[in-house]
């Protein structure tokens, strides 16, 4: 998993979160004994579609995702919102910001892939959503993609404060999965899915 709080973080060293929660416990209702490690989602995404018996989580539900990967869940549902510093006017220019407004997202996530769907042509992507932010809080982007569960969180952890952003628009609505590598063996998958619908 990534750093994406409250959803999966470090607390004290180690994995905590909700999902992580939620994970650890589907393992051990498998009979797995697997460790949680948090690695940057471009690396855990590049591991998830390159090497057998690895799970990513969450992950967001789209085509790509289903095509490549076995996707179980959801464990929760996200909405993907643009924000902007709070007062300035990209609210009342969406086609403008569409064509000229610089997107700050990080890299390889399912808010970037949003966003271009969306129509935003302009990104500066970054290795960590807490660069992005700070980007938008300081003034080098125009927007911010994430999601309404973490950009709380990922701004006090950039050293900002909620009320200096505020929304400009919903971008989606998605699930976020848990992503199981390909060559990962059936019995496996089928756990795991056990697992997770008796927890249910």
């Amino acid at each position: 998993t990534e750093e994406w709080p409250p959803v999966s973080f470090r607390e004290n060293g180690q994995p905590g979160g909700m999902a992580v929660e939620v994970v650890r416990e589907m393992l051990k209702r498998a009979g797995r004994i697997e460790e949680i490690e948090i690695v940057p989602w471009s690396r855990g995404y590049k591991l998830v579609t390159q090497l057998p018996n690895v799970l990513l989580f969450a992950a967001g539900r789209n085509v790509e995702r289903e095509r490549l990967l076995t996707l179980i869940g959801p464990l929760l549902l996200v909405k993907t919102e643009l924000y902007q510093r709070r007062g300035e006017r990209w609210i009342d220019r969406l086609e403008l910001a569409r064509e000229k407004a610089v997107v700050g997202v990080y890299r390889a996530s399912y808010f970037e892939t949003s966003a271009r769907k969306n129509g935003f042509k302009l990104f500066s992507l970054a290795a960590t959503p807490e660069r992005s932010v700070r980007m938008l809080l300081a003034g080098r982007v125009d927007l911010w993609a994430d999601s309404n569960v973490s950009s709380g969180a990922i701004v006090m952890k950039a050293g900002g404060n909620p009320v200096d952003i505020e929304r400009v628009m919903t971008l989606d609505v998605t699930e976020m999965m848990l992503a199981i590598s390909p060559g990962t063996p059936e019995s496996t998958i089928q756990a795991l899915e056990r697992a997770l619908r008796e927890m249910k």
